[in-house]
């Protein structure tokens, strides 16, 4: 996206992308500061007293991300007055509203419910079903009561998933790090057959309604004059009413509760008419982008021209909701582009959630600098949010800082002991110190707190894998891949797993699944490569380790794979451009400001070099290259290299040494040129077909 300087008025154009069509837009979205304030300012207020918390939190971070405005010159707001306040809407009802409300508040989901709801004639309370709502209920009341009921049911299901894990833990259900018993990770297997107890009656409860409340907006839409016709009976539902019932919808979808009738719609349908008439609910865009990516067919629809989804494209919202689904599937460099755009000054460039998200990007595309500085200012300047903050821890193992990660766990304990972030900051903590017993403790409490945190299932594998424990590794990583099907990091540790059983065919597949999630990270080509090898498929691997080094093998793990697979078909070029190509990049590695000074001369390469056994391999083999092609002194500065290594290729060095001072002590032998300008030139190196 671009500002336009052709209009008084700042508009953007954005970002092509060619991910998917839900980012390449052909209009441009008017930009005006002051609307965009009283419209979040309006719709802040309405989510909260609608009980979306999480909603209202997010609108609330893009308020105060806006630039200042002159508040005595606003413009009206745009959000339709239907949606203020209950009493407004309802007077006659909104004691009920507000006595249900307050409940909402306290998690009191069921007492909130009931109060909407009609007397039980049952002496004893079933917790599987609610009396039906009361009659003439307002639509703002129908939905609190829905959410209510809704909220109920997960707080139920979560109390019986906690019963039934804490006796599988009285039977050694969840692994002790100091015991050898042969035992599960956790119970999360058996969340997978529980339901919410309430879904099937939100399903046909929310159902009516809405049938209602579509006879309703065709009779609006009929230019019949019969009263009769104007009015429709029973609930109707508004904006949040209809994302309610899409939520629903989408759970009863992932659960397979089957529908009372067929004609039931779909839940990215309704939650794209709920957007319509309120867009500025981000729950229910995050909702719309799981339907999306869940189901291609459904993000096919959303893409097509005539899709509902293009009226909301004139609001900045549709462009946050496009960066996240290009983060769901991974094309981080795509949403990378759409966050920075909306972090101008003059935009959103205070907003903590763009802050956040675009460090998780960097993050994501292994720009650990980036996202180390912008999670370190952010942190700097609001200590109390924990919010990415995992993110930053794992960014602080990855760069083995033990200082700054010791800070960082031990202020977001005093901040919030109880929260999943900390309990993972503090096992990344314990794992940077080799302690896997209390890094796995550690993570364990992180999934007590929040079952569905896959960086936990995740991070809790790798301590496995390290333990040497496989089986429970491999248990961990398959609740991270229920939880997230779309995470490579699981499908990746998978596959290392049964890399070290020798299992290859089984690493093949989930290494598959990995590069399938992440065409362009050079790592799970490399892994395809070696598990190639392993099965004896050698073209397949050069086509792996290839292209990985089309993906920017910035560490040099393929070239040095590559070259040793050239150098066993006799491809001596090919292979000598590629260990060449992997001493650059290793020198690279160990001298990162080298670059900055200009082209670095090859004996100033060679003498930086940190030398081991695969850069040993590979000066010997370049060594003997540009001797077979009588370039004697290039030669020579490759063995000199090898004259400190303590290895058998010293000897080897040695002797070739003598062999080109011989050489050279000839007068015939004057062809002492170099070919290293040909390594350089990278564009002529042919791939496979």
């Amino acid at each position: 996206m671009v500002l336009s300087s052709s209009s008084t008025t700042p508009r953007m154009t954005p970002v092509n992308s060619a991910a998917t069509p839900l980012t390449r837009l052909e209009q441009e979205v008017e930009w005006n500061p002051s609307q965009v304030y009283v419209d979040l300012q309006r719709a802040c207020q309405i989510l909260l007293e609608r009980g979306f918390k999480l909603a209202a939190k997010w609108a609330a971070e893009q308020w105060m991300g806006l630039p200042a405005v002159n508040v005595n010159q606003l413009p009206p707001c745009s959000i339709p007055f239907e949606y203020g306040s209950e009493s407004a809407a309802q007077g006659q009802s909104s004691p009920l509203y507000c006595y249900a409300k307050t409940l909402m508040d306290l998690s009191e989901y069921a007492h909130a419910a009931a109060v909407l709801s009609q007397a039980s004639n049952d002496a004893a309370v079933n917790v599987e079903t609610m009396p039906p709502p009361l009659p003439d209920l307002s639509p703002a009341a129908v939905g609190l009561r829905a959410y209510a009921l809704y909220m109920a049911g997960e707080q139920r299901k979560e109390e019986e998933f906690q019963e039934r894990n804490n006796n599988n833990n009285s039977k050694g259900g969840i692994h002790n790090p100091n015991s050898d018993k042969d035992c599960d990770v956790s119970g999360v297997g058996v969340a997978i057959s529980l339901r919410n107890p309430y879904l099937l009656q939100l399903v046909e409860e929310l159902g009516d309604a809405y049938l209602n409340t579509t006879i309703l907006a065709a009779s609006d839409n009929d230019d019949d004059d019969d009263d009769d016709a104007m009015t429709a009976p029973g609930l109707r539902l508004d904006a949040f009413g209809l994302y309610v019932y899409g939520m629903v919808l989408a759970a009863a979808q992932e659960s397979k509760l089957a529908m009372p009738t067929s004609s039931t719609p779909k839940a990215h349908k309704i939650l794209l008419q709920s957007l319509q008439l309120f867009p500025y609910n981000w729950s229910a865009w995050l909702d719309l982008a799981d339907c999306a990516v869940a189901d291609r067919a459904v993000e096919r629809e959303l893409e097509r021209d005539d899709s509902p989804l293009r009226l909301l494209a004139g609001n900045f919202m549709y462009h946050f909701f496009c960066a996240h689904l290009q983060t769901l599937h991974q094309d981080h460099a795509t949403a990378l582009a759409i966050y920075q755009t909306w972090m101008d000054p003059s935009m959103f460039g205070g907003s903590p959630y763009l802050l956040s998200q675009s460090a998780v990007v960097h993050y994501q595309l292994r720009h650990f600098a980036a996202a180390q500085q912008i999670l370190h200012e952010m942190h700097t300047d609001m200590p109390y949010r924990l919010d990415s903050m995992d993110v930053y821890s794992n960014i602080l193992y990855v760069q083995e800082d033990a200082v700054s990660l010791s800070q960082l766990a031990h202020v977001a304990v005093q901040v919030d002991k109880y929260r999943a972030e900390t309990s993972c900051i503090i096992g990344n903590y314990y794992s940077l110190k080799q302690q896997r017993a209390k890094a796995i403790q550690a993570f364990q409490r992180a999934l007590a707190m929040d079952r569905t945190y896959v960086s936990a299932w995740t991070l809790m594998g790798h301590e496995y894998v390290e333990w040497k424990q496989t089986a429970h590794a491999m248990e961990a990583y398959r609740r991270a891949v229920q939880v997230a099907p779309r995470d490579y990091r699981a499908w990746y540790g998978l596959g290392q797993t049964y890399e070290l059983l020798s299992m290859y065919l089984y690493a093949l597949y989930y290494y598959q699944q990995a590069a399938q999630l992440r065409p362009y990270d050079a790592r799970m080509w490399s892994a395809l490569g070696q598990i190639y090898i392993h099965l004896f498929r050698k073209e397949d691997a050069i086509r792996a380790y290839e292209r990985a080094i089309q993906q920017d093998d910035t560490e040099g793990l393929a070239t040095q794979k590559l070259a040793s697979l050239y150098e066993e078909k006799g491809q001596d070029e090919k292979a000598a451009q590629c260990y060449f190509r992997h001493l650059e990049l290793r020198h690279q590695i160990t001298n990162p400001n080298a670059a900055s000074d200009g082209p670095v001369s090859l004996e100033v390469m060679l003498q930086n070099l940190v030398v081991e056994d695969t850069e040993a391999e590979a000066l010997l083999y370049l060594a003997t290259h540009h001797k077979n092609h009588s370039e004697y002194e290039t030669a020579a500065l490759f063995c000199s290299r090898l004259l400190e290594y303590p290895g058998p290729e010293r000897d080897m060095a040695k002797a070739m040494l003598r062999e080109l001072r011989a050489r050279t002590s000839r007068p015939a032998a004057l062809a002492t040129g170099s070919r290293r300008g040909g390594y350089n030139n990278r564009s002529g190196f042919e791939f496979s077909p």
